[in-house]
């Protein structure tokens, strides 16, 4: 094996390198992979380094490249069961449906990185493996600190202009992901890497259901750059999320003062212009910042192109100020009197309203029966149709608080050759009826994917008898090939299949089986002594 500490060959019973002296015993923490384990044929793992609600990062080797690398492991405390087994990762009871859905999410994610075109402030993804029941994606291994550890080692802020030249490459790289539909949702200082060459590289990929609260897994949010909107399980992140993230680093980088989070800012917001905090900061720039960490993120700047433009050029900043309402350019919340005021009076008109409605029925008349609450209002039954679930994800469903609540979900899976896995096949009610129950609950069926079969061992087998014990084992579709034979083998009997034992194939792929031919005819050997026959005679 390599030494995951200096790239050294060395024997694997070796507890100690003897060429760097590391241990090379395991210290990983339970529950993690251990130390020394191959993946794919090609990946050492080496040293834990960190856990979320979403899997394990591990610094690595790349066996073939001869390099360090990171791994990170799907492995969500909240959803996964090893039932002891360290290497394979499997869903606890119950959690079949989410463990599969968030595990495709993390492959995609990190598929959708690894095709991205190499980018200066991006940390690259190398390769994603699937095995183990888990996928495991595969970056290249950053030398240098955090942004974090950069900063506090600074005895002073960085100007605007050293700000913007260390992170317009990410600033880049956001834009990017951005471009190909991903949100990253974790810009923080801690998710910044600053190399020994003094470049910032942007790390920390996650899934949504990691960056939000109220999902399927323990969420990892960063107080004083998560969003406000990433606090609430009623509300959605977008673009304008990452460009709060950036701004508030930004923030952090001109003043030296980490903003307050998001949470507090809703109560009180404390946000101080940047240019009140620092001197240093021209208010043009300062007015951009605040513009892109509106609480309100309808309000808020939308894109990583409006902030860089803003804050690259005082004039492009200054009709930014302009259009900005004054409360917010300047940083400053409307005086708490006035929204309670503001607050009494509306709720005393729609009190009024509502007075009006109950005496009058709504018609303008005297209603009969304004004493007496209607069926229909003392019940909570939903009595418009529901919507289509059809063909949505389910967990874009059970992540939609406009659904979740309204309606209670109830779940089977089932296999489907059509419907991919993780989305809805049907739906019971039906679109456009009424829940039957008091309970508003809707029957879901969510697609498994395609049943896989598992190839049964039938080599010696001879042809017929193996495709009955295929048959058997759900698998319809055989392709024969007769291979040759050098007469050790037995005639019309199985040598080999395709996927060999314990592979797996679904309905539309066939098992190829292949079956030894006719033995060739011995050729007569002439004893000693005797003389060839001439066929003539």
């Amino acid at each position: 094996m390599i030494c995951p500490f200096c790239l050294s060959g060395v024997e694997r019973q070796q507890t100690v390198c003897p060429f760097c002296g590391a241990s090379l015993e395991n210290k990983n923490p339970s529950g993690t992979l251990p130390l020394g384990t191959v993946l794919d044929g090609r990946y050492t793992i080496g040293s834990y380094l960190s856990i979320d609600g979403e899997g394990v990062t591990y610094k690595a080797v790349d066996n073939v490249a001869r390099m360090f690398v990171v791994i990170k492991e799907y492995r969500p405390v909240t959803l996964c069961d090893d039932g002891g087994d360290v290497l394979t990762v499997g869903p606890k009871k119950g959690s079949e449906v989410l463990f599969k859905t968030t595990r495709m999410d993390f492959a995609e994610l990190y598929r959708t990185l690894q095709g991205l075109q190499r980018q200066p402030g991006l940390v690259q993804v190398r390769d994603v493996l699937e095995q183990n029941g888990t996928v495991y994606g595969v970056m290249e291994y950053m030398d240098g600190i955090t942004l974090a550890d950069y900063l506090a080692k600074r005895s002073a802020p960085l100007s605007p202009q050293e700000t913007l030249n260390l992170l317009r490459p990410v600033l880049e790289a956001v834009s990017l992901l951005h471009g190909h539909g991903l949100i990253h949702q974790g810009i923080c200082p801690q998710n910044i890497r600053i190399t020994s060459r003094g470049e910032a590289r942007l790390g920390g990929f996650a899934t949504s259901g990691l960056r939000a609260e109220g999902g399927e897994l323990k969420h990892q949010l960063y107080d004083g750059y998560s969003a406000p909107e990433q606090y609430s399980a009623a509300e959605f992140s977008g673009r304008f999320t990452d460009v709060y993230g950036i701004a508030a680093v930004i923030y952090r980088m001109v003043t030296g003062v980490q903003p307050a989070p998001a949470g507090e800012r809703r109560i009180s917001d404390s946000l101080r212009p940047a240019h009140v905090v620092q001197p240093g900061v021209p208010a043009e720039f300062s007015a951009v910042l605040q513009a892109a960490m509106r609480l309100d993120a309808s309000g808020r700047l939308q894109t990583v192109a409006e902030l860089l433009g803003g804050l690259s050029d005082p004039e492009q900043a200054r009709e930014l100020a302009r259009s900005q309402p004054k409360d917010a350019a300047s940083g400053n919340s409307i005086p708490k009197q006035y929204w309670i005021i503001g607050g009494t009076v509306a709720a005393g008109v729609i009190l009024a309203l509502i007075l009006l409605v109950v005496i009058f029925g709504g018609s303008g008349k005297p209603s009969s029966s304004s004493a007496a609450p209607s069926s229909s209002s003392a019940s909570s039954q939903v009595t418009e149709g529901v919507p289509n679930f059809v063909g949505k994800k389910y967990t874009d469903v059970t992540r939609n608080s406009q659904y979740t609540n309204l309606y209670d979900f109830s779940v089977t899976q089932e296999y489907s050759d059509t419907v991919e896995e993780g989305y809805i096949i049907s739906q019971d009610p039906e679109a456009g009826e009424t829940p039957a129950s008091s309970d508003n609950t809707i029957h879901l069926v969510v697609s498994k994917g395609k049943e896989e079969f598992t190839v049964p061992n039938v080599i010696g087998y001879t042809l017929d008898g193996a495709k009955s014990a295929l048959n058997q084992a759900g698998i319809q579709n055989i392709s024969v090939e007769i291979v040759e034979n050098d007469g050790s083998q037995p005639v019309n009997c199985v040598v080999e299949t395709v996927p060999a034992e314990n592979g797996k194939v679904t309905s539309d792929e066939s098992v190829i089986v292949r079956v030894a031919g006719e033995a060739p005819q011995p050729t007569a050997t002439p004893e000693p002594g005797s003389e060839p026959q001439d066929p003539q005679a």
